[in-house]
């Protein structure tokens, strides 16, 4: 799994010597990560251009293998944030991720309409299959989804605006 530490504290806390890096899952299961925000992002460009944030660690997802982030038994414990593509698979692979983590949260990030909006210009004819709306979405996400799915839309991650992500 693809690794970054957004903060230089956390990665002194975890004695790293890197802040990214990529392991097996079973070596990324002992990381000894608390009180930490775990952002889950699909796209490696994405993962390199996160921002610094205070206790943030990112990890690739790699679509719908994200359902292998299950093993994580620390991920339990930690705020988990997802951003994924905005169309129907990545709708439905955030649904995916609220069934592995139902103690906690999982919350989107930039999976709205509004995102969909201010960069509408960037979005492509998406070639999406699936338009089972899925089960776990806020009624943010769910607009966003139907969007998506009335107009075979896709929102890559890495067509979003840097400044937008940074602000």
């Amino acid at each position: 799994m693809a690794v970054r530490i957004l903060d230089v504290d956390l990665q002194d806390e975890l004695r790293l010597p890197f802040d990214e890096f990529s392991v097996p899952l079973r070596w990324l299961a002992t990381l000894p990560v608390r009180n930490a925000t775990v952002f889950i992002v699909e796209n490696r460009l994405n993962l390199l251009t996160l921002p610094p944030f205070k206790r943030g660690i990112a990890i690739r997802g790699e679509g719908s293998a994200v359902t292998r982030l299950g093993k994580l038994e620390w991920l339990h414990d930690n705020r988990v944030i997802y951003w994924g593509d905005v169309d129907v698979e990545g709708f439905g692979i955030l649904s995916s991720l609220r069934k592995l983590f139902p103690a906690g949260d999982v919350q989107s990030l930039m999976m709205d309409r509004d995102t969909v909006r201010r960069h509408a210009a960037f979005a492509i004819q998406a070639q999406s299959r699936a338009t089972l709306e899925p089960a776990r979405l806020t009624d943010e996400e769910r607009a966003a989804f139907l969007q998506c799915a009335e107009h075979s839309q896709r929102l890559e991650q890495e067509k979003i605006w840097q400044v937008y992500v940074d602000g």
